[in-house]
């Protein structure tokens, strides 16, 4: 027991200081990484999976309330099915303009982005939703309920005033993300060597690749959670 809280202590005292460095120069410290994906893959998939734990503590701590069951297995199942097929389609992106680079460069650089952009989705998501929880529970479970289908009969929640909270954050959210895009994607250009205009055209392309996922998965995670 001993020894398991020194390793998470460690490795969470590690994962303060990436997320700053990373959060601060993306390009410098992936440039870093990236001189040696083999040995870097372990620490990335750790960074990416402490992004996901804390993710998923903020938003149960502060909107809805969910098992162990759901935050052990479910939840990590279907984000890591999310992140494959996200990652797949910025590999992709890059194939269609004649660019490519080793996968594990790519692949350590995603699990990074993806770590950090977790984390100032559901930094950002939880509490704003959590102001809608507070000020206006009724409206708010019926809210809960409408979006996952369990009721249409409850469309007068979207009369609350305090539903402006979660929907300004995604709005904000979407900001973020278009900003951390573009801050790391020199990353992925440097690894592929592509010039301007064929980044430009891959990032066109992922980013409409990325909301026709991001959506579909949204859509069947209320369905089915």
């Amino acid at each position: 027991m001993d020894f398991l809280q020194k390793y998470l202590l460690l490795n969470l005292s590690k994962y303060v200081v990436e997320f700053l460095d990373l959060l601060c120069h993306p390009k410098k410290f992936l440039a870093l990484k990236n001189g040696n994906p083999d040995e870097e893959l372990d620490r990335a998939l750790i960074f990416m999976g402490l992004s996901f734990a804390i993710g998923v503590a903020l938003n149960g701590a502060l909107t809805t309330q969910i098992t162990w069951t759901e935050f052990l297995f479910v939840r990590p199942v279907w984000f890591l099915l999310y992140i494959v097929i996200l990652a797949a389609a910025l590999r992709f992106s890059w194939l269609c303009v004649g660019a490519c680079a080793p996968f594990l460069g790519f692949l350590v650089t995603f699990l990074y982005y993806m770590g950090v952009l977790t984390v100032m989705v559901c930094a950002v998501l939880a509490p704003l939703e959590a102001i809608f929880k507070h000020f206006d529970p009724t409206g708010y479970g019926k809210f809960i309920d409408l979006i996952h289908f369990r009721s249409a009969q409850h469309r007068d929640a979207l009369s609350s005033p305090w539903l402006a909270a979660p929907i300004s954050g995604i709005l904000l959210v979407n900001i973020m993300e278009l900003a951390w895009t573009v801050a790391v994607w020199g990353a992925y250009r440097k690894l592929t060597d592509a010039s301007r205009l064929r980044s430009f055209l891959a990032f066109v392309i992922f980013s409409f690749l990325e909301r026709i996922v991001t959506v579909i998965f949204v859509f069947f995670f209320l369905i089915l959670f």
